[in-house]
């Protein structure tokens, strides 16, 4: 309360436009907030001198550093060149800063890195040696049921509805025969019986 009581009367006594600014550009009024140019890369390193700094600048081993080749295509700058690894890869029992995503506070991530939570992103040999695995095995396994093993085909012969006789009489309606595969009457005993 003690510092309201010091503040209201310099809120009083000056205009309204200055009381305005003041508030809304002040730093200590922002809070922290920055601003999206500071996030920004900045220029591709040209020197040894600059590409020690920018690694500096990203907490990364100088020799580590690599930054983009094509930086002018993605406006990449001096953000380093750093291989998308999927959170399914990460350690589960390392203590992360941010479990959610598996990642430590100022962690440089691939460029392109979009906020959508967990990313099955398997860019691992032995991933794809298991997705081809199963694949090929689902491929074997197909041709040699269907090629090797014997199949039982049907006992009976096919049963259609009509008999078309004649050769190229298929439309002409008088060389049609209606097949009956069924019958109405009892079935005769078998012998012995009775």
């Amino acid at each position: 309360m003690a510092a309201l009581g010091r503040v209201l009367p310099l809120l009083v006594r000056q205009p309204v436009s200055v009381v305005k600014r003041s508030i809304s550009t002040s730093p200590r009024s922002l809070g922290g907030v920055y601003f999206e140019k500071d996030f920004f890369p900045g220029p591709y390193p040209k020197t040894e001198e600059e590409r020690l700094k920018a690694a500096k600048k990203y907490g990364m081993q100088p020799e580590d550093y690599k930054p983009w080749e094509n930086h002018d295509k993605w406006g990449s700058g001096d953000y380093p060149e750093i291989q998308p690894i999927g959170e399914d890869l990460k350690s589960e029992y390392e203590v992360w800063d941010d479990k959610s995503t598996k990642t430590n506070f100022n962690e440089p991530v691939e460029i392109i890195q979009a906020p959508t939570g967990f990313k099955l992103m398997t860019n691992s040999k032995e991933m794809r040696v298991v997705f081809f695995g199963m694949i090929g095995t689902f491929v074997l396994l197909h041709y040699f049921c269907n090629n090797f093993f014997a199949r039982h085909d049907e006992a009976l012969p096919k049963q259609f509805p009509f008999t078309y006789e004649g050769h190229g009489t298929y439309w002409h309606k008088s060389n049609i025969k209606r097949n009956i595969h069924y019958t109405f009457e009892p079935a005769e005993p078998a012998e012995g019986s009775e």
